[in-house]
């Protein structure tokens, strides 16, 4: 599955940016970092880094300052770990459910759009309306 589509990545948990974020903390493992490194290298704002890396707080540690904090992971992020993240924060699942949602509702309306061709004349061919004018 492509990590970004992971529902970990919904924005009610990390986002699409907490997932970059994840992807360089996994690259960037056994050194210590800021958001700034993480902002220069990935362009997501500091504020948004340091937001996100608090939802992370299992699995990355700060030192505690309020400004200019270094960061370190306790422990990569893999899809277990992404799934954990999915849980705590309701959308795991959300996209097979979404999915599932989409697909009733396209079969919905082919069934609707198939009543209306056979109420209107145009059966399954969906060609009554240029037959008609041949007719005529």
């Amino acid at each position: 599955m492509n990590r970004f589509s992971h529902d970990a990545g919904r924005s009610r948990a990390l986002g699409k940016s907490g997932l970059a974020i994840v992807e360089w903390l996994n690259k960037n493992q056994g050194r210590q970092f800021s958001a700034k490194e993480i902002h220069e290298c990935i362009g997501v704002s500091q504020a948004t880094i340091s937001r996100k890396l608090r939802k992370l707080a299992p699995y990355v540690s700060g030192d505690g300052r309020t400004r200019g904090c270094r960061y370190h992971v306790l422990m990569p992020i893999g899809e277990q770990e992404l799934d954990e993240i999915a849980r705590r924060f309701g959308t795991l699942g959300a996209r097979d459910r979404q999915i599932r949602k989409h697909f009733q509702e396209r079969s919905l309306h082919r069934l609707a759009l198939e009543r209306w061709r056979i109420r209107e004349g145009e059966g399954e061919s969906g060609l009554g309306h240029i037959e008609e004018g041949r007719r005529g």
